[in-house]
């Protein structure tokens, strides 16, 4: 939590031209310091350079996500579910990292911001399927909610509702 220290020694560090393994973990480091501040704009900078520059990099797939979360939350959404839709193709199925759930929520709530309810639904499902120990399932019941309150089905999506409120994370969200 020391983002001005990190700061200043990332900028020395990329003084020095640093190439290969250390540049990827450099670029990654300067963005994820703009993911930590909010700072949308200047995330995708370097993780582009990433993408471009080191396809093959192990830290690409992170990067990609990283590019696509920087969109959704600057309300790129159209961009955002196309870097998304693209990455999770790209997982390999048998060795999915973490985060893959995360990609999966992402999805369902842009589709569901471009009222594209019976879609979102199908991934919110497959969420709750996949990875019942989902650290953000309470989003993924939000997101299930609103699909089942826009398919008039309200006394579902009341239940729906009430996992969000009840679950220990998602009582102190918004």
């Amino acid at each position: 939590n020391q983002a001005e220290q990190a700061s200043q020694l990332l900028a020395a560090l990329m003084q020095r031209q640093p190439q290969g393994d250390v540049l990827v973990h450099t670029l990654y480091l300067q963005s994820q310091l703009a993911v930590k501040a909010e700072r949308w704009r200047d995330v995708a900078s370097p993780l582009q350079k990433i993408v471009e520059q080191y396809p093959q990099h192990a830290l690409r797939p992170l990067a990609e996500f990283w590019l696509a979360e920087s969109d959704y939350r600057q309300r790129n959404f159209d961009l955002a579910l196309q870097r998304l839709n693209l990455l999770a193709a790209s997982l390999d199925k048998e060795t999915r990292p973490a985060w893959v759930p995360l990609v999966m929520l992402r999805r369902a709530q842009i589709l569901v911001q471009q009222k594209q309810y019976t879609e979102g639904r199908e991934i919110a499902a497959q969420v709750v399927r996949e990875y019942p120990q989902f650290e953000q399932l309470y989003e993924v019941d939000y997101v299930w909610g609103r699909t089942l309150a826009m398919a008039a089905e309200f006394d579902e999506a009341r239940t729906a509702y009430q996992r969000v409120i009840q679950s220990p994370r998602g009582a102190r969200t918004e």
